[in-house]
């Protein structure tokens, strides 16, 4: 199962969005990609066991956090071999 997170979230040169989840009490980190500095997205490959996923964005300048804990949520999902319900 694919999640699509998009933010529209402007940036300066040099900045970057990262996207930190909390999926099932595993944490992970993935970059954001953007073709105007303004509209970010990523592409979430899930696993159907996977049943909650709360996340939140920040902003990281030369690797390092300069900005943390924009807007975010939490999505959970029921799953099984056929559908999510």
């Amino acid at each position: 199962m694919v999640f699509r997170f998009n933010i529209e979230y402007k940036t300066v040169y040099g900045e970057n969005l990262v996207l930190n989840l909390n999926m099932d009490n595993e944490e992970v980190h993935n970059s954001l990609g953007t073709t105007d500095g303004l509209h970010w997205s990523c592409d979430l490959d899930v696993t159907p066991k996977t049943k909650n996923i709360t996340y939140y964005y920040s902003v990281e300048r030369d690797g390092v956090c300069i900005q943390e804990g924009m807007a975010g949520g939490e999505a959970s999902a029921e799953c099984d071999s056929r559908a999510c319900q």
